[in-house]
């Protein structure tokens, strides 16, 4: 069950993101605090400013940074502002039998709080990393790679071995494995629908109008196709100019983030209709 919950929560976080700043109000919370930590840990080397009207860019400066500002311009993006990681970490927990609601709850908050404090010592760390590349070679354009690398490796492996090695200590701490061979009640099931009502029915249909009317308003508009077709080419041959795909990648996103909200919100109301979940009870009130 734990794999395939993974592979749902993968598939409805892909979705979510392919729209502009939909985690805006965490992605600024981010921003603030690294930008913070970053003055108070090395001075006065950080700004905030705006992008694409959310407080979510960090300029990070230093006397061996290329080019005529010395800066480097950041930006916390909505896969990076640690919601990936603890939506995997919830769901290892959720999904754990042996545990009572009550300790899942508590330690769903304090795993995410975690999560969110080890998110921003990364970002933090990445003005260390860009010093140590650029003291070596000042001023070059590629000085930062170190940071980048960094950034890369956290990015694709780094933070999956600590999220599964926080849930295999958690798994111990809250003694899930003697609690799933002395439990006497069952935990909370998780299946599809079978019993359909108006308002199963209702909302399902109501998720389905949204997702279609979203779909469909993204295919008829000729901008939103041709951003759609020019991001595609930049993903597929891989010796374009970078800045130009981020640019046709940032412009697909602005085409479609109003109409990928109401597609979120459809494929939501969908799946929580589909979905049953069976409240737990004991092998007596069976």
């Amino acid at each position: 069950r734990i794999p395939l919950a993974l592979i749902i929560v993968e598939v409805f976080y892909w979705f979510i993101i392919q729209g502009e700043d939909t985690l805006a109000w965490i992605q600024v919370s981010d921003a603030w605090s690294w930008h913070m930590l970053t003055n108070l840990i090395y001075g006065d080397v950080s700004t905030l400013t705006t992008h694409d009207g959310w407080w979510t860019q960090v300029n990070l400066t230093h006397a061996n940074f290329p080019g005529k500002n010395d800066t480097l311009a950041l930006y916390v993006s909505d896969e990076c502002a640690g919601v990936h990681e603890m939506l995997f970490l919830t769901t290892l927990i959720v999904m754990t039998d042996g545990v009572s609601q009550k300790v899942k709850l508590k330690s769903v908050i304090t795993m995410c709080g975690i999560v969110y404090v080890l998110n921003i010592i990364r970002l933090v760390l990445l003005y260390q990393f860009a010093i140590q590349g650029c003291a070596e070679n000042p001023n070059a354009d590629d000085c930062a790679q170190p940071m980048w690398d960094f950034h890369t490796m956290v990015y694709e492996w780094g933070f999956l071995v600590v999220l599964v090695l926080m849930w295999l200590v958690w798994f111990k701490w809250a003694g899930a494995g003697r609690g799933i061979i002395e439990s006497e009640t069952q935990g909370w099931g998780i299946g599809w629908r079978k019993d359909w009502n108006k308002v199963s029915i209702a909302v399902l249909s109501l998720g389905v109008l949204l997702l279609l009317g979203a779909v469909v308003s993204i295919v008829s508009d000729e901008g939103a196709m041709q951003a759609w077709d020019e991001n595609r080419e930049c993903q597929v041959w891989s010796d374009l100019d970078s800045n130009i795909c981020a640019d046709e990648e940032q412009a697909w996103k602005e085409e479609i983030k109003d109409k990928w909200a109401f597609a979120g919100l459809g494929m939501f109301l969908s799946c929580a209709s589909l979905i049953r979940i069976d409240k737990p009870m004991t092998y007596e009130e069976e």
